[in-house]
């Protein structure tokens, strides 16, 4: 991979490429924060890049980072059957991916490896274009909209704005599996979605 001039505004996207393809092999092959020396494997995103939803989760998880595929693993299957069952989609018909490309590790997360990973999911977005972006939990929330991760005013169920797309905050699926009196809040969230739609 060549270099990368990388800025510290969160929203430049430094200079990469505008086809997704091509912003793959770069984030696969990516070393510019101290995430990449612990992953397996770089998880970049999975489904339809002319997709009207983009969901947006935090870090993958173990198994997406042992198995190099996105949506493995329960909370994977959870967010696959809320997909299909409240949406009414198939899963093949939205675009997933996370923030960080890389799965967390034990050490605390600078806010260099946020603006690293932050530039490649705004790419993504400028590639898909999707309608509405949904953001998973309340860590996602505030990387996303550059929040103090000691902020706790996340507004969950409602619809804000990026450059023009509808973005709506819910619950993560972890966090569901703790809490699953939770899972009628989500339903009602992802069928505000549905019905922007």
């Amino acid at each position: 991979m060549g270099d990368i001039d990388l800025k510290d505004n969160e929203n430049d996207t430094f200079n990469l490429p505008s086809d997704l393809y091509q912003l793959e092999n770069i984030v696969k092959e990516c070393s510019l924060c101290a995430l990449s020396k612990t992953r397996t494997n770089a998880i970049f995103g999975t489904g339809n890049i002319n997709s009207d939803i983009m969901i947006v989760g935090d870090f993958p998880s173990i198994s997406e980072d042992e198995s190099a595929h996105i949506l493995n693993g329960k909370y994977g299957q959870m967010l696959q059957n809320i997909v299909s069952n409240v949406l009414k989609m198939r899963i093949e018909d939205v675009y997933f991916t996370n923030i960080f490309k890389c799965k967390k590790s034990n050490f605390e997360i600078e806010n260099k490896f946020h603006q690293t990973c932050i530039s490649y999911l705004f790419k993504q977005i400028e590639i898909v274009k999707p309608k509405i972006i949904v953001l998973l939990g309340g860590d996602t929330y505030r990387y996303f909209f550059d929040k103090n991760q000691n902020d706790t005013n996340i507004i969950y169920g409602q619809f804000e704005e990026y450059k023009g797309i509808k973005v709506l905050a819910t619950h993560h699926p972890s966090f569901l599996v703790r809490n699953p009196s939770y899972k009628k809040d989500v339903m009602n969230h992802m069928l505000k979605v549905k019905g922007h739609l």
